[in-house]
């Protein structure tokens, strides 16, 4: 009898955001947020423009737990993002991945004492909506996914797969 076998080439810690797909782990800048207000964030060492960072793409703080999409570049260090940025802090650091990369992963629910089963509420690559529930810890999730939603997902230590 045959086995499937799972192979990865590209992964990502996910943090569930209702404002923000799984971004494919394609890095356009990595750096630490100079200033924030309202759904603005500045980072005057940042050169957003030449970098080719553009709406849609994704930006995550792991400091602040912090995901939202890029709605436009104001300029070379300032943007503006689809959620207020009440949750980012000066001195946190962000990343920002190219938003168009990701056409499906695959889920693996953490194991550990940090790690949590639980719920998870994810959109698929057809844009269904569901809730999986009950995750155990240390399972693979075969559908392929574009967003992990925050509202919903009560399992933690979560990981995209490519």
């Amino acid at each position: 009898m045959a086995t499937q076998k799972l192979q990865v080439g590209r992964a990502l810690k996910v943090i569930p955001s209702d404002y923000a797909n799984i971004p494919f782990p394609a890095v356009m800048i990595s750096s630490t947020v100079t200033s924030v207000s309202g759904f603005t964030l500045t980072d005057i060492t940042a050169e957003f423009i030449a970098l080719g960072i553009q709406a849609g793409d994704i930006l995550y703080s792991y400091d602040a737990n912090y995901a939202a999409t890029v709605e436009s570049v104001e300029s070379e260090t300032t943007l503006v993002l689809n959620l207020t940025t009440g949750f980012l802090l000066e001195g946190n650091d962000y990343i920002v991945f190219n938003g168009e990369n990701n056409n499906g992963c695959v889920l693996y629910i953490g194991v550990g004492p940090t790690a949590g089963a639980g719920d998870i509420a994810i959109t698929t690559i057809g844009y269904d909506e569901v809730v999986l529930k009950n995750v155990a810890q240390g399972q693979f999730i075969p559908v392929q996914t574009i967003k992990l939603s925050a509202e919903g997902t009560t399992a933690t230590n979560i990981l995209a797969l490519w």
